[in-house]
């Protein structure tokens, strides 16, 4: 009975440090930052269904959504388009299958000013901002080209969650007006995508997110095009993040059976300008994560963030097993490998409970081998006195661990 206690503790503790290991870091802030969670995407094509966190800025608006979603896919009768797939939209989504779209500034000519509305969408953030800690925030917007004016008032700002239009007014007393911490210079009626960007330091209250035109009617920026009654500014919206510019070790080590794929990094959509390496600096793919196969025991994995004014670089490690975990917790003759100390400085000690005719091999986070030797017994010294200090990997047979030298 201790035995059959002992193999289902082993089983559990096993299974527990795989999903520890496939946890993934929060690294942007923003939720739903590709407007990809809601309930509908097929149809219809436009909904003025409320985006899953995302809110109007104005709580006294009769429906308090952000704006309009555009989803990529329209389904008819017999035939499947993608975008554009009505006269509101030339433009596909910048990643996945869905954007943004908000009137960012509207009037009527022939009603004295202000008669206007301005569509300013809002989001509560993962986890309030850190004081002093300085963060990248990023969108990127395109306008729409059926409208035919465009505007260089597009800001984001950053706040306790209690502005609102209400309370906060421009020169004219009606308009919101504030000073977003990342404003765009200037913008072109142009049909690519055009990214908006910045850093700036928090104050430590900032709890909500705001994407919106928050210039006062005097500068507004027009480009004519003599369209009818109305003068609008309808932008689309894709690929929101704001990612504190010191992150590190984003990124988890996990574990998979041999030839099996799994999936590395950080969820769908969440930051999908990041971009794969191998170990070697090889370019694998821009996403936020992606699926691998390991080969070999051991394979590492680099991802890098643009984030503003650098780039941040994390790596993964994956083990690869002949067995799963269950099948190699279970196996009475698997091959259990210790290294010890760890960290080590002079001297490191390698014990097996089973030798193999395969050697040991020590390799460093470029995968050059550093250390290679069969075993002839159980327990084996090396002198490491020499090596830099740094992450090298112990493999032997279907057992792998991590050693750390200083």
């Amino acid at each position: 009975m201790k035995q059959l206690i002992k193999k289902y503790k082993l089983i559990i503790g096993v299974l527990l440090l795989c999903v520890f290991n496939k946890a993934k870091a929060q690294v942007n802030l923003v939720p739903n930052s590709s407007f990809e969670d809601t309930s509908k995407i097929n149809w219809p094509p436009v909904t003025q269904d409320c985006l899953k966190y995302w809110h109007h800025l104005d709580s006294n608006r009769f429906n308090n959504c952000s704006s309009l979603l555009m989803s990529m896919y329209y389904t008819f009768v017999n035939q499947t388009q993608n975008l554009p797939f009505n006269m509101f939209v030339y433009t596909y989504p910048r990643n996945g299958n869905n954007i943004l779209s908000m009137t960012n500034y509207w009037y009527y000519p022939w009603q004295p000013q202000p008669s206007t509305l301005r569509s300013v969408t809002s989001s509560r953030l993962k986890s309030k901002l850190i004081s002093n800690k300085k963060y990248c925030a990023k969108a990127w917007v395109t306008p729409s080209d059926y409208e035919g004016y465009f505007t260089n008032g597009f800001g984001i700002y950053f706040d306790n969650g209690q502005l609102d239009t209400i309370v906060a007014k421009d020169s004219s007393g009606i308009y919101p007006f504030v000073t977003p911490q990342v404003q765009a210079p200037m913008l072109n009626d142009s049909s690519k995508w055009t990214l908006v960007s910045g850093t700036f330091i928090a104050n430590g209250t900032e709890t909500h997110i705001h994407l919106g035109n928050w210039l006062a009617d005097s500068a507004m920026l027009f480009q004519p095009n003599n369209i009818g009654s109305c003068e609008c500014e309808d932008i689309f919206i894709d690929d929101v993040s704001l990612i504190p510019v010191d992150i590190a070790n984003w990124l988890r080590d996990t574990s998979v059976t041999l030839t099996d794929s799994v999936y590395i990094g950080l969820p769908k959509y969440e930051v999908p300008d990041a971009i794969w390496y191998t170990i070697n600096g090889v370019s694998i793919d821009t996403a936020s994560g992606i699926w691998v196969k390991p080969t070999q025991a051991v394979t590492q994995y680099i991802q890098a963030i643009d984030v503003c004014d650098k780039v941040a670089y994390d790596t993964v490690t994956v083990y690869a097993y002949p067995l799963s975990n269950v099948q190699f917790a279970m196996n009475p003759n698997r091959v259990q490998l210790k290294v010890w100390p760890n960290p080590a400085t002079n001297v490191v000690t390698i014990s097996v409970n089973n030798l193999s005719s395969q050697p040991v091999y020590i390799s460093n986070t470029s995968g050059q081998i550093v250390y290679q030797q069969n075993l002839h017994q159980p327990t084996t010294n090396i002198d490491i006195s020499q090596w830099a200090s740094g992450v090298y990997f112990v493999r032997y047979a279907d057992a792998a661990k991590k050693l750390v030298v200083q």
